[in-house]
């Protein structure tokens, strides 16, 4: 009577289901913007090139502050002129 076991032979061809659990362990990689080389996803910098990885959206929740900044200046400074 011979046994099945759970894991394939090593020379056995991998199965679909096989592949993909592969590459759900893989997908926790992203391309490097600069060089283009994978890295892991949680990567600060780049192994590679050293250009740090981020992970925001350009960088558009730190854009509103600046306006928001430069709008309560020129208020300030109108107001100033305004009072001489």
């Amino acid at each position: 009577m011979t046994k099945r076991h759970d894991r394939p032979c090593p020379d056995e061809e991998p199965q679909e289901a096989d592949l993909a659990e592969l590459e759900d362990q893989t997908s926790d990689t992203l391309p490097c913007p600069q060089c283009g080389q994978e890295v892991y996803d949680d990567t600060i910098r780049c192994p590679y090139c050293g250009n740090y990885i981020t992970t925001s959206v350009g960088g558009s929740h730190r854009g509103w502050w600046r306006w928001l900044v430069v709008a309560i200046l020129a208020a300030s400074m109108l107001a100033w002129l305004a009072t001489c």
